[in-house]
């Protein structure tokens, strides 16, 4: 699904703005996010001023290759060392 802002698009991001993107969603969006692993041609891609990338057409579900929920992104690595 495409936002709903002044540019109707499926917005991405690199993997190293997982942190930034999750907490600017819940500023901007609310409800739930989810960081989600696609893979699409780069010609469906257009890159905007921010370092961020847009695309103008429908992803579809096939090009979907994985889920992580905000309870995942949001789980301490050092707490998860400290129990083992």
């Amino acid at each position: 699904m495409k936002n709903r802002g002044r540019l109707m698009a499926a917005w991405l991001h690199p993997f190293g703005r997982v942190p930034w993107a999750a907490l600017y969603t819940i500023w901007r969006q609310g409800g739930r996010i989810e960081n989600i692993d696609i893979v699409v041609q780069r010609r469906w891609l257009r890159r905007s001023k921010k370092g961020l990338w847009y695309c103008p057409r429908d992803i579809p579900p096939e090009r979907i290759r994985g889920v992580v929920t905000f309870a995942a992104l949001a789980r301490s690595p050092i707490e998860e060392t400290a129990g083992r």
